[in-house]
């Protein structure tokens, strides 16, 4: 686990609900004031950015558990080849400077290609209308405790 990578100067991934106004939490406005006190302070994150929520907290702790989980049931799914995790990304993913986003981890598999079957009992779900994908080089984990089942569509 390597925590909150990304800079509040600029979009991240984490924000892109609020700045589309689909987040009951923020408002596109809160966003902006936040980052242009952070572009005049010359700081990542302003002090007390930074709330305790425990379960946030507890979804850190077991981040790397969650993922090396998921990578063992994806191996034991119909995929072909040992599945390699990486689970430490300290530097941010920047989009042509725009937007950038954290990682919680990423795979590779050793055939290079393999499918991935959408299988919710399995716990395998696909956020895609595809009941299938073909991942060819690396894909990228997101891990997440909740005390929320998943869902096939959102509510």
């Amino acid at each position: 686990m390597v925590g909150k990578v990304t800079s509040s100067q600029k979009p991240s991934a984490s924000v892109l609900p609020s700045i589309m106004g689909h987040s009951p939490y923020e408002t596109p406005l809160v966003v902006l004031d936040r980052a242009i006190k952070c572009v005049d302070q010359g700081v990542d994150r302003l002090p007390g950015d930074e709330k305790y929520i425990e379960a946030a907290d507890w979804g850190n702790k077991l981040e790397d558990t969650i993922l090396e989980a998921a990578i063992q049931n994806l191996a034991s799914s119909d995929t072909t080849g040992l599945i390699h995790l990486i689970k430490e990304y300290p530097e941010p993913f920047d989009y042509q400077d725009i937007l950038s986003c954290s990682l919680d981890g990423s795979m590779t598999a050793e055939n290079e290609t393999f499918t991935i079957k959408h299988e919710p009992e399995r716990g395998i779900y696909l956020m895609s209308t595809d009941e299938e994908i073909e991942v060819t080089g690396m894909g990228i984990l997101e891990a997440k405790l909740t005390r929320v089942a998943p869902q096939e569509k959102p509510d």
